[in-house]
């Protein structure tokens, strides 16, 4: 197998081909070694069965061992493993079973038939039935035993395996929780603690997905971009920039509070309005505008906004609703340079 994987690794073909021969060789040679009466000489004493299942029980065992000092997960699932240590388990234990009830079973046999010829020969054996009896009874605890072993060994086998899961598990769950905290990390913006633009990326693929395959309904899209941002930061210094963006984006969640808001750049957020924002998107964008509007000529944010609706006759993806909405906030922001806003320039 080892053989057979570097080969593939290396697209060499003759180890490939010598790597499969010999795990198809190493499968006839085992089956034919452990099958029990398969053919001629492939049955094993039944001790060396029990003691094949008692050693994959102990790989079990010292699989666990691995697995629990894995730290690197460099074993990943190991989910082969597992069922491959258990059907060994299950196999030779059940072949364990067999040869060992058999020749119990044979020696009663032989037993019955010795006692039977001394009779005929005219010797007096009293109590024959009761020695048949006793003989049957021999068979019978011979089979309770083995299958109490048996159980047993399966028993100790799926434990292992259960406590195997049980470290994968929790090992899965602490990658799961790594995993959430750095996403939720990468996208959270950390100057406003608003969606950042990796949750934006992400949340337009996915959006555009949804588009292609029409299961997107009505929605509409706001690109905010704060004015003055330059002057703040060139004038104050960045701290009061970045107080500056803060109360921006402040003003941007009141006002969209039921809509995932986007910060895609220094001064740049976007919103996308479903639901009830959607519904009210005119009421609401005039009261945000209101706002932008008392806010000129005083410390407080200003804010250009555009919006525009998801058409889907024409919008082939969210981008196409962008570029409508962020003309429409150049517009805007043209719109608060002629009433006094400081922009840019």
């Amino acid at each position: 197998i080892s053989e057979f994987k570097i080969g593939r690794d290396d697209r060499d073909v003759v180890k490939i081909v010598v790597g499969v021969i010999g795990f198809a060789v190493m499968v006839v040679l085992a089956v034919a070694t452990l099958a029990p009466s398969l053919v001629a000489t492939g049955s094993l004493a039944e001790e060396t069965y029990l003691l094949v299942t008692i050693w994959a029980v102990l790989g079990f065992i010292y699989f666990r061992n691995i697995l629990n000092h894995d730290e690197e997960g460099n074993y990943g699932k190991s989910v082969i493993v597992w069922v491959f240590m258990l059907s060994l388990v299950l196999f030779t234990s059940a072949a364990w079973m067999q040869q060992t009830n058999q020749q119990t079973t044979s020696e009663a046999i032989v037993n019955i038939q010795t006692r039977l010829e001394l009779s005929n020969e005219g010797l007096d054996l009293s109590d024959e039935h009761a020695y048949i009896q006793d003989q049957l009874e021999n068979i019978g605890r011979a089979i309770m035993r083995t299958s109490l072993v048996m159980v047993a060994l399966f028993a100790l086998a799926m434990g292992m395996m259960m406590s195997n899961y049980r470290i994968m598990r929790n090992r899965q769950e602490q990658i799961d929780r790594a995993l959430n905290q750095a996403k939720e990390v990468a996208y959270t913006d950390p100057l406003t603690g608003v969606k950042s633009k990796n949750a934006y990326v992400e949340y337009v693929q996915d959006v555009n997905r949804q588009i292609e395959s029409g299961e997107l309904g009505e929605f509409a899209v706001v690109v905010c971009d704060v004015n003055g941002l330059k002057y703040i930061n060139d004038t104050f210094g960045h701290k009061a920039g970045d107080d500056y963006i803060r109360a921006a984006c402040r003003i941007v969640c009141a006002h969209f509070e039921h809509s995932p808001v986007f910060r895609i750049g220094g001064d740049e957020f976007v919103a996308v309005l479903k639901g009830n924002d959607y519904e009210c998107r005119d009421e609401i964008l005039r009261a945000f505008n209101e706002e932008v509007e008392q806010n000129i000529g005083t410390t407080n944010a200003v804010i250009s906004a555009g919006l525009s609706v998801f058409e889907s006759e024409e919008d082939r993806n969210l981008h196409d609703v962008f570029e409508r909405a962020d003309a429409l906030m150049y517009e805007r922001k043209m719109q608060l340079k002629s009433m006094g806003a400081v922009t840019r320039d």
